[in-house]
């Protein structure tokens, strides 16, 4: 549509991992140097780079005087350097394990300061949330007028998933089940969430864990209202979202949470964290915005839009309207036209 050639590369051009998968994430930062030679020698006008493990290659590239080589864009869905003081900064507000889970070993500070150099040596910086620009500009990475957000795009089957108004009793969780995702605050007002409420479903999409230890974390008389499902497709995702009434989404860091867009597409009302798209919520309009790992609040939140179907009903309106322009091709067409931009501009 824009007259460009474009050449994707992935991890297996440039990745070979050692036996057993040992150190992934240190080998792939090494690994993908090897690139060197095909950026220097190829014609590009840009190059992305998506995600952090492109440190190395980055600083090497930037070396080279700017009109002979080309724009370097890191192109990011997750600021590690954020995630990271994220992390570290909700395990210090619970205390568990203090010492052992913020000791740094030697591989992990090697990796951060490779990360480091995937953000300072490129020459501009797109995210897709705002926390994550205001953190490159802030620690003084780059310039505001090098960084963009352009938030990730909401495929079709979400937007055109028929708003159904009468719900079933249905709080649904969409996300992996790891540290990040903050899955004890999970458990916490979920629990209370199926205490209060003795016709409420769990449902619980994505998990990366295995399903008998899910329904572990919780007393075994609420287990029998609780559904792990395995891999789904994205039609049984869309179908899961329409029928629910709650979404759950306490994460501790989003490099912009997909689940919450498509979720208020499908007309599922969201109670979230402020990180990533969570940061720009409406409070009370077209969500409700709780605090880090505030299980009352997450839980009052909650049972609000369960018991007043007015509210959840004004709520979802609000926030089918607000992600309707969230296709793909605008989102494709403003990141085209900040590219250009940028070119011109170096």
């Amino acid at each position: 549509k824009y007259g460009h050639d474009v050449e994707v590369l992935t991890p297996n051009d440039y990745y070979k991992p050692w036996p057993m998968g040992k150190a992934k994430r240190l080998k792939m930062r090494f690994d993908s140097q090897s690139l060197l030679t095909k950026v220097v020698n190829g014609k590009y006008d840009l190059i992305e780079f998506y995600g952090a493990e492109f440190g190395l290659l980055m600083k090497a590239i930037a070396k080279i005087p700017r009109c002979d080589r080309p724009l370097l864009v890191a192109h990011t869905d997750g600021l590690e350097l954020l995630a990271s003081q994220s992390l570290e900064s909700a395990i210090i507000r619970s205390k568990r394990q203090l010492f052992t889970r913020l000791a740094p070993n030697l591989a992990q500070i090697l990796i951060s300061k490779i990360d480091y150099l995937a953000f300072s040596c490129a020459d501009c910086f797109v995210t897709g949330c705002e926390a994550d620009l205001r953190f490159i500009v802030e620690n003084k990475i780059l310039p505001s007028d090098q960084c963009v957000v352009v938030e990730p795009g909401i495929d079709d089957p979400y937007l055109s998933a028929p708003w159904q108004r009468k719900k079933k009793h249905w709080l649904v969780s969409f996300a992996s089940w790891t540290s990040r995702k903050d899955p004890d605050t999970t458990v916490k007002a979920a629990t209370n969430l199926l205490s209060q409420i003795p016709d409420l479903e769990f449902h619980v999409v994505g998990a990366s864990g295995s399903k008998q230890d899910i329904l572990n974390a919780f007393a075994q008389p609420l287990q029998s209202r609780i559904i792990v499902y395995p891999r789904l497709s994205q039609e049984e995702i869309v179908e899961v979202l329409s029928q629910a009434k709650v979404l759950l989404f306490p994460s501790l860091y989003e490099g912009f949470g997909m689940a919450t867009t498509e979720a208020m597409a499908c007309g599922c009302a969201v109670v979230l964290t402020p990180t990533g798209f969570g940061e720009t919520i409406r409070d009370g309009v077209d969500g409700f915005i709780c605090n880090f790992q505030d299980v009352a609040m997450m839980t009052s939140r909650c049972s609000a839009l369960f018991s007043d179907d007015e509210l959840r009903l004004q709520c979802v309106e609000a926030a089918r309207e607000r992600v309707n322009g969230f296709g793909w091709p605008a989102q494709v067409e403003k990141l085209e036209s900040q590219y250009r931009s940028w070119i011109q501009m170096f």
